[in-house]
C-alpha cells in the first residue's frame, strides 16, 4: 500500500492576495460572492459596489450592497483587510438604516472580542427580520498550490440555519400566481427604484412605504383585474386611530389625491385604482407608470401635510 503524502496548510497574509481593500478585495469579492454566500448559507447576488448613501452632512459609501436570492432582501457587506475596529462598526450601523438592509455581513482579518460581543448583542436584541454576521477572512495554501480563500463565520443569529431552510422552502413553494407577482415587483422596482418600498419583492400582492407622517403608511397592491394605492395605519394601529390622525387634513387629502377619504371599516383611506391585467407584459409600462405616479403623489402629500407634526 502506497503511503500518502500530506501537505501542511499554511495561512498567507491577506495583503499577498489583495494589496488594497477598496481597489482589490472588494471588487474581487463582488465577483466571487458565492464563496461568502456558501459560508453563511444563502445565495447572494450583487446589487452595487460602493453603494452611495447621501446624508445632510456628508456622503457615505458602503462596500457592497447585495441581495438575498431567497427573499430579495438587501444585504450589506462591509469589508476590512485588518482587525475589526470601531469605525467600521459605526459605519455598519449607519448604512443599515440608509440602505434598508435586512442582513449585515462584516468581513475582517480578525475580530476583537468587543466587536463579536456587539454583533451577538445585535442578533439577540433585534427582530428576526434582521441578521448580523462577523466573518473572518483567511487565505491559505498547501505547499506551492494556488491560494484559496476561506470565510469563517465567527458570529451569526442562533436560529439562522432554520430560518434559511424555511426561506428556501418558501421560495421553492411559490405558486404560479406568486411567481407572476414577484416578477412584476422586481420589474417595477428596477424601473422605479425610488418606490422600492419597505418590503422585499416576493410573491405577495401588497407593498408599502413608510412616511414622515407618524404611523401613516402608503400601501400599494396588484390584483387580478387592477392595481391600486391607499393610505393606512402601520401595524398595530387601528382604523379609528388612523382616521383621527388624518382628520385635520381630510379635505386636503381628498382634493390633492383626487380620491374620497372614506370611511373605511378596514382602515384603508383615499383608495384609488386602475383597471388592468398587471401580468400582461404589454401593459406593464402603462400600469407601472400609473402606480409609480400615484405612490409618489401619496407619499409626497402625506410627508408635506403631516411631516412637521411628528
Amino acid at each position: 500500500m502506497t503511503e500518502l503524502e500530506f501537505g501542511k496548510l499554511a495561512d498567507i497574509s491577506l495583503r499577498v492576495a489583495w494589496k488594497d481593500e477598496a481597489s482589490n478585495f472588494t471588487p474581487w469579492l463582488a465577483e466571487n460572492l458565492n464563496h461568502l454566500g456558501d459560508s453563511i448559507g444563502i445565495p447572494l447576488e450583487v446589487v452595487t459596489v460602493e453603494a452611495t448613501l447621501p446624508t445632510k452632512d456628508d456622503w457615505f459609501s458602503a462596500d457592497i450592497l447585495a441581495r438575498n436570492v431567497y427573499d430579495d432582501s438587501n444585504v450589506l457587506i462591509e469589508n476590512q483587510l485588518e482587525r475589526s475596529d470601531h469605525t467600521h462598526l459605526g459605519q455598519i450601523l449607519t448604512y443599515l438604516a440608509g440602505l434598508q438592509a435586512r442582513t449585515v455581513i462584516w468581513t475582517a482579518q480578525d475580530f476583537r472580542e468587543a466587536h463579536l460581543a456587539a454583533i451577538k448583542w445585535l442578533n439577540e436584541h433585534t427582530t428576526e427580520d434582521f441578521a448580523f454576521f462577523a466573518v473572518k477572512v483567511r487565505v491559505v495554501q498547501i505547499g506551492n498550490s494556488a491560494l484559496a480563500p476561506l470565510f469563517e463565520v465567527m458570529e451569526q443569529p442562533n436560529t439562522w440555519e432554520r430560518r434559511q431552510q424555511n426561506a428556501a422552502r418558501t421560495a421553492k413553494a411559490l405558486t404560479g400566481l406568486g411567481e407572476k407577482r414577484r416578477a412584476f415587483w422586481i420589474r417595477f422596482f428596477a424601473a422605479y427604484p425610488a418606490n422600492a418600498g419597505d418590503g422585499a419583492p416576493g410573491g405577495h400582492s401588497n407593498m408599502w412605504r413608510k412616511t414622515n407622517g407618524g404611523e401613516v403608511i402608503v400601501s400599494y397592491y396588484i390584483a387580478k383585474d387592477r392595481v391600486g394605492v391607499f393610505i393606512r395605519g402601520s401595524s398595530g394601529v387601528s382604523a379609528d386611530e388612523t382616521a383621527d390622525h388624518l382628520e385635520p387634513i381630510v379635505s386636503q387629502l381628498a382634493d390633492r389625491l383626487s380620491a374620497p377619504f372614506g370611511p373605511s371599516d378596514y382602515g384603508y383611506f383615499c383608495a384609488s385604482s386602475l383597471s388592468c391585467d398587471y401580468s400582461d407584459t404589454d401593459q406593464f409600462e402603462k400600469v407601472a407608470a400609473w402606480l409609480n405616479e400615484r405612490v409618489t403623489l401619496y407619499s409626497a402629500t402625506i410627508d408635506e401635510l403631516l411631516g412637521d407634526t411628528i
